[in-house]
């Protein structure tokens, strides 16, 4: 069991963004389901102050959100909810066509 614990921990460490917040999302939460299946033991504001690190510069305006908002801070279930209403504006702009989406403060109050 130890083993199988360390790789979904060492799993979950080694997530990192790739250009999809969409696809961020859904593997966070993967990591997080399997965290928390095999009961590892974790302070959930340690988990949400390590998905905030693995973004990159570009959402500062995000984290920002994130750890400002009293709902999210130190929760990852939030934190991930808070991603979530960015990928979904994202993926309304993309479809828009007329712009591309610049991750910045005037497009998430």
């Amino acid at each position: 069991m130890f083993n199988r614990k360390a790789r979904i921990w060492s799993k979950f460490q080694k997530l990192m963004y790739d250009d999809s917040l969409k696809d961020f999302i859904e593997n966070t939460q993967k990591c997080l389901n399997d965290i928390s299946a095999v009961g590892i033991a974790v302070e959930e504001d340690i988990l949400a102050f390590s998905i905030l690190t693995k973004l990159p510069e570009e959402f500062h305006f995000l984290i920002e959100k994130a750890t400002l908002n009293a709902e999210t801070q130190g929760n990852p279930n939030t934190i991930l909810n808070v991603l979530h209403e960015a990928a979904l504006k994202e993926e309304a702009l993309s479809m828009d066509n007329t712009r591309s989406l610049v991750i910045k403060k005037d497009n998430f109050p």
